[in-house]
């Protein structure tokens, strides 16, 4: 049997894999580029062909950077972003492009769910509350302006769950990815109750069947494994989606230990030994793979494409800077960072830049981002750190509304590759932080439970006390946390105060 163990992350625009030893370390990886169409404003949607075929792409590349053949493989695991619908006909074919959660269409969905008191009722059962992006909300949609297409669907296959049936030829999911569907969180299992309340019961047929994430849902075939690079019969294990893999890659795998994953979004997620339904109707409690473990999720829907827009709209000078030095913008960056004292002079960024609004640690279709604050005695290098901690400020008020105390802190994604922006996360939370050794953290933690089922370890425990190795560590400045206190009243009053104005917004810009 093989002795290395490979993972597969498809996220919202790349599909990536590792090879990983027993040791923890990535062997080799690589990753392709998905497009994101825009087919209105609004709308996110992905090719599922093009999806595979990146599959069928990075692990033969994976195999010959670490000059490893298929043989080598004991287990595969696949994880991929949540949410959205990925539906296919009974020949397994896709009946159009995948939604994703990114996609704002149902946006009048969730605001109708929310004004007659859905929500409220299906939170009590699922513990999750919708977003325009969500399965459930996505779904509603496709009921009300695409029956037909419904008509030929034969199962709605999430990001991993359409992967792992072309690899294996089988389809299922697992209950990460229905937590935020309709499922009665705290048993495991498809709730009428809620598929009622959300008019879904009618294409209750097009869920998959459930199988624990910690088994192995199926066996490459001969024609995936003659595509893949891989040998006919290699074991995958069913997982689950990308923030609970995330979350186990990072060593989170406990009650109470924490971690966020600061990359397209800001996702912020406490592991707990029962589901938390606090705060009411909104973020998500999601099964872990770890059976009798789940998570407490707030995502912020963006983290750091706050930080791509504004280096797109205002960024010139600092990429000017970083060419005429022959050094990388993110080095410019930091030196302004450091440059400028904590508070950004009095600057609060609200991170709400997501066309789909705001689903954590509130919902709403309309939220917007906005800098407040500003005087001409402002400069582009206090705004530029107010964005930076905005995102960070997101994080605490995340971390703030669980009711869970927190063992730790972990710190993943593009934001954790910075130092300096790892300290400010510090000291805005006032939280220890810790960043792993390693980047595909979300491909690690479904290729450690496929080591589990290859027998490679003998639990999740132990491959995380195995795999996981600390790279960097972050205390926070007690000085700098009593002054990010002020400000972090100034953030939640700010977000409570405009919440109804933005209605009044949304209403401005339909008539423009």
């Amino acid at each position: 049997m093989g002795k290395y163990i490979l993972g597969i992350d498809a996220g919202t625009s790349i599909v990536k894999c590792c090879i990983m030893d027993m040791e923890g370390n990535e062997l080799g990886t690589s990753s392709r580029k998905i497009p994101i169409d825009v087919p209105n404003p609004n709308w996110a949607e992905e090719d599922m062909w093009l999806v595979w075929s990146g599959v069928t792409e990075i692990i033969p590349e994976a195999l010959q950077k670490t000059g490893l053949s298929g043989s080598d493989i004991a287990g595969i695991g696949v994880t991929g972003q949540g949410d959205g619908n990925w539906l296919v006909d009974k020949d397994g074919e896709p009946l159009g492009k995948a939604i994703l959660w990114t996609d704002g269409r149902a946006s009048d969905i969730v605001n109708r769910w929310m004004r007659d008191g859905i929500v409220e009722e299906a939170y009590k059962l699922t513990g999750t509350g919708p977003y325009p992006g969500s399965a459930n909300s996505v779904m509603r949609w496709q009921v009300e302006n695409q029956p037909d297409v419904l008509k030929r669907a034969h199962k709605n296959l999430w990001s991993m769950d359409w992967i792992q049936y072309k690899m294996t030829g089988v389809m299922c999911t697992d209950a990460s990815n229905t937590s935020l569907f309709g499922l009665d969180i705290r048993n495991r299992t498809y709730s009428d109750e809620v598929l009622k309340l959300y008019g879904l019961y009618e294409v209750k047929h097009l869920l998959p069947d459930l199988v624990d994430s910690t088994q192995v849902m199926g066996y490459v075939t001969r024609e995936a494994a003659d595509k893949l690079g891989l040998v006919e019969g290699t074991p995958v294990v069913k997982g689950m989606f990308d923030m609970v893999a995330s979350a186990t890659g990072v060593g989170c795998v406990n009650a109470g230990e924490a971690c966020t994953i600061l990359g397209t979004t800001c996702g912020n997620e406490v592991m707990c030994d029962a589901p938390v339904f606090d705060p009411p109707n909104v973020g998500m409690s999601i099964c872990h793979g770890v059976p009798k473990l789940w998570l407490k999720a707030m995502g912020v829907n963006y983290g750091t494409p706050n930080l791509d827009w504004f280096l797109r709209e205002f960024g010139l000078p600092y990429k000017e800077e970083a060419e005429k030095r022959g050094v990388n913008i993110f080095q410019v960056l930091d030196e302004v960072l450091l440059n400028t004292p904590p508070g950004s002079a009095g600057i609060v960024y609200s991170p709400y830049l997501c066309p789909g609004g705001e689903r954590a640690p509130f919902v709403k279709t309309e939220a917007r981002a906005q800098f407040f604050g500003i005087t001409e005695e402002n400069t582009r290098d206090q705004m530029l750190r107010a964005v930076y901690e905005g995102i960070g400020l997101s994080m605490r008020d995340c971390f703030d509304c669980i009711p869970i105390d927190l063992k730790s802190i972990a710190l993943c994604g593009g934001g954790a590759k910075s130092d300096v922006w790892c300290q400010m996360l510090s000291d805005i939370n006032g939280q220890e932080l810790y960043v792993p050794e390693g980047t595909e953290f979300g491909a690690k933690g479904v290729a450690m439970f496929a080591g589990v089922a290859a027998g490679l370890f003998s639990d999740i425990n132990d491959a995380v006390a195995k795999t996981l190795n600390v790279n960097r560590r972050f205390s926070p400045n007690l000085d700098n946390t009593k002054k990010y206190d002020g400000i972090f009243k100034v953030y939640r009053k700010l977000r409570d105060d405009v919440f109804d104005t933005w209605d009044l917004l949304d209403q401005a810009r339909k008539s423009l």
